[in-house]
């Protein structure tokens, strides 16, 4: 066993570098597909098909963002547990993204059990249980802005020279 701790910190820098770039990865495709579908998508969707059938493109489109969000979520997590520095900062944005998407889950059920796919239509109620559904993907969205500084700060740990 090498007691070096620089020798130790250059062995793991291939790994560090390439598990913080796959989370970045990762990262990209849920918070960009995110942006992407909020931005322009639905937008566009709406325009095109109408707020209600869009509604019911949504509610497909939103699990799969959903398990992209679960599974950076919990790479996060993951990688927050092996990184060498600033791991909690890491870990509090796992958990922080992890009970916002929570929450994301349950009111996407409450929304999904809301509409009649029959008729097309919603229920009474509906609209206000979206609008929380909304703020709680804004801040999802806003949290997700600062994780790449966080990825960044745990993940590399640049190998030292050793003085043999």
């Amino acid at each position: 066993m090498d007691s070096n701790p620089a020798m130790s910190d250059a062995r793991s820098f291939p790994a560090s570098l390439m598990l913080n770039t796959l989370l970045l990865l990762l990262w990209g495709v849920w918070w960009g597909g995110l942006t992407l579908y909020a931005a322009i998508v639905v937008p566009i969707g709406t325009q095109s098909v109408g707020g209600i059938e869009q509604g019911f493109i949504t509610q497909r489109v939103t699990g799969w963002l959903n398990a992209i969000g679960m599974m950076t979520v919990l790479a996060m997590g993951l990688f927050s547990l092996q990184s060498y520095r600033n791991r909690r900062g890491l870990l509090v944005m796992a958990t922080l993204e992890g009970i916002l998407l929570i929450a994301l889950i349950q009111y996407r059920v409450k929304l999904t059990n809301q509409m009649d796919y029959a008729s097309r239509d919603v229920a009474e109620g509906f609209y206000h249980q979206h609008a929380v559904y909304l703020w709680l993907t804004t801040a999802q969205w806003l949290l997700g802005l600062v994780i790449p500084i966080f990825i960044l700060k745990s993940g590399i740990s640049v190998p030292l020279k050793s003085s043999r």
